[in-house]
């Protein structure tokens, strides 16, 4: 039987299993999620395979077997970006505090360090959960969502600029979980690209120009991360259990896509027995993206890892 969705006047087939693994590679939590113009689906998870890619069908098509064992183990947030039209990933390690620029098979271009701040002299650690990078000049931008709840922004060579800590927009920054960078004119007021950041611990997503000028705020539960369609569609997973979309206004599409938040808190809770994975219900949605025939991939924050297909059916 066929679990689907109906939502935004389509409706999704629901595939938790889309995703063949080989013998010998299992996932661990899985946390980020991107599709490249090849339509590649590509997972970042806490694993000795840090890096797993699909084909749109769920084949497995590689890993980076010639990674050291012990990298990536703290897997977080990945960002497919494009730099003088060539697709390449932002990582970053949630407990190593590697924030790398990569090829999509793995060759390591570009490092970012921690930057000499006074949040880190005062004692708080560097735990860095996203990171992306800007069209208009390769800023980058990076968010240190679990350590000091600041967002930190270099120039393109990889030199510390400024910081952001929220307190000049909507409030001080409360876990900044995920950093994105897009172009939402409706939204937003302007066609420059802007910088969306997930504020996680204060229930809302704050939206600034890239040269921290405050935009606007708006609310959403425990968001993640974002994503956005060629329509202008903002998917935004939330880790208490459900998914919402945006239109190009930033109003809700539709929320609480998938909803099972009556499972958070649960005991074991993210980690829940397999007889909890509910076909249709989401757990911890961590990561998210669209393909471009506006299928929705989702990653969650699970031990064992769970991708989701959701594949649209007009």
């Amino acid at each position: 039987m066929i679990t689907t969705l109906s939502f935004a006047a389509d409706t999704y087939a629901w595939d938790s299993q889309w995703a063949k693994l080989p013998d010998g590679i299992q996932t661990g939590y899985t946390h980020g999620v991107a599709v490249d113009r090849q339509g590649f689906v590509h997972v970042f998870n806490q694993s000795r395979h840090g890096v797993l890619t699909f084909d749109a069908d769920g084949r497995f098509v590689r890993t980076w077997n010639e990674l050291p064992s012990d990298r990536f183990l703290g897997a977080h947030g990945l960002t497919l970006v494009q730099t003088d039209g060539e697709e390449f990933f932002w990582l970053t390690d949630q407990k190593s505090g590697e924030v790398v620029k990569t090829t999509l098979t793995g060759e390591t271009v570009q490092s970012i360090a921690r930057p000499d701040h006074k949040a880190y002299a005062d004692g708080s650690q560097y735990a860095p959960t996203w990171a992306s990078e800007s069209p208009i000049n390769g800023d980058v931008y990076v968010a240190d969502g679990y350590g000091a709840g600041l967002v930190h922004r270099y120039d393109k060579a990889g030199q510390y600029l400024d910081t952001l800590d929220g307190s000049t927009g909507a409030g001080r920054f409360k876990c900044p979980h995920a950093v994105w960078i897009g172009t939402r004119p409706a939204a937003t007021g302007t066609d420059a690209p802007v910088l969306y950041v997930t504020d996680r611990g204060n229930a809302r997503v704050q939206v600034f120009a890239l040269d921290g000028t405050f935009i606007k705020a708006f609310d959403q539960q425990h968001p993640c991360c974002f994503d956005q369609h060629a329509d202008g569609t903002l998917l935004i997973p939330d880790l208490h259990a459900f998914i919402n979309l945006y239109n190009e206004r930033d109003e809700p599409l539709t929320d609480h896509i998938g909803d099972q938040r009556t499972i958070v808190g649960k005991h074991g809770w993210p980690n829940v027995p397999h007889d909890m994975r509910v076909p249709g219900k989401f757990n911890s949605p961590h990561g998210g993206c669209f393909d471009a025939e506006g299928n929705i991939y989702i990653v969650e924050w699970i031990e064992d890892g769970r991708i989701t297909k959701l594949t649209r059916r007009t």
